[in-house]
């Protein structure tokens, strides 16, 4: 598989799981290649990535009938996940290597509790060099192994500071409160899915819908926004409405 397939099938996979589904007029605007091209990339995931491709006649929707499949992407396998025996009171020995794909010369050893999110494993520790709780993916660990030491986990700890499971493994502590108005054309599909433990639904009168929540996961939720092009209006928080509006400027400027 190319890495423009990869870039596509990750997309598709993104768009069915965020949206509940997607067209195929869509994905080739979105992606701007043949039918022939999306067409091979839903015949890979079915027979190569044995995704639980679907396709509905009456809306000409393409979706997922397990919502349990995740596409594979962990280096590792899940025996060596298990062989490694990773529990969530253990201090784990690992060479990381962080999103700019630089080694660490250092060992780490940390506390950590081990988590599994869209079909990925995460670690989130204490990093005893800095001090801070951070998030690691288990797949850029170089040997990591199992050691015999337990630790207690501090009282006043809560993991929900930290992660957000319904929108992202890497999270700010600092809260946006989401305030997005979707379109009738799509609204149904905003009311057929919770999108956040604590969201909040308004139907307007014209069809639309608000959807409220408040998370840390910005940059995420901000993808998923700009998935939905003009079907949704946000209203807050600010600092969303300025990265679509950058967003929104440099697409005009490559395609105006």
């Amino acid at each position: 598989m190319g890495k423009n397939q990869l870039e596509r099938i990750l997309g598709i996979d993104r768009i069915i799981r965020d949206r509940g589904g997607c067209t195929k007029e869509e994905l080739l605007v979105l992606f701007e290649v043949s039918g022939k091209s999306v067409e091979r990339d839903f015949a890979y995931m079915r027979d190569r990535l044995h995704a639980p491709l679907d396709y509905n006649r009456h809306n000409e929707l393409y979706t997922y009938s397990d919502s349990s499949y995740f596409l594979p992407s962990v280096s590792l396998s899940e025996g060596e996940v298990m062989a490694l025996a990773l529990s969530s009171e253990i201090l784990n020995h690992f060479n990381y290597v962080d999103d700019f794909n630089e080694l660490r010369d250092s060992l780490g050893r940390m506390t950590s509790y081990l988590l599994a999110f869209r079909g990925s494993w995460y670690i989130v520790a204490r990093d005893p060099s800095r001090g801070n709780i951070r998030t690691y993916a288990l797949g850029r660990m170089q040997k990591p192994y199992k050691t015999n030491t337990t630790f207690t986990i501090p009282a006043d700890f809560r993991l929900e500071d930290y992660v957000d499971p319904e929108w992202g493994i890497y999270s700010r502590r600092e809260k946006y409160d989401f305030v997005l108005t979707f379109t009738p054309r799509v609204a149904d599909l905003i009311r057929e899915k919770i999108w956040h433990r604590d969201q909040k639904l308004e139907e307007l009168a014209d069809g639309s819908v608000v959807l409220s929540f408040s998370s840390g996961q910005i940059e995420t939720i901000g993808q998923w926004v700009l998935g939905w092009g003009a079907d949704v209006h946000v209203a807050s928080p600010v600092d969303l409405i300025e990265r679509i509006k950058e967003t929104a400027s440099r697409l005009g400027n490559m395609y105006g």
